[in-house]
């Protein structure tokens, strides 16, 4: 199955740039479109290792009225 990744990105971010390591924030959007993984963004912007660590530190559920306010 084939789908637009970057409908999934809400938000992107850099936390922390070095030499060897890059950290990442992200909002990700699961709907009728599909699921965006962390992993999958990571490999579409070109990192060639799977990452590290993945950290979900928040889970946003909405009714379907707010997402259509939105």
């Amino acid at each position: 199955r084939h789908y637009d990744l970057r409908a999934l990105i809400d938000d992107i971010w850099i936390i922390a740039l070095t030499d060897s390591e890059c950290v990442l924030g992200m909002r990700l959007l699961s709907d009728h479109r599909g699921t965006g993984r962390p992993e999958q963004v990571a490999a579409a912007l070109g990192f060639t290792s799977y990452p590290h660590l993945i950290r979900r530190v928040g889970l946003f559920l909405a009714n379907e009225k707010s997402n259509q306010d939105v």
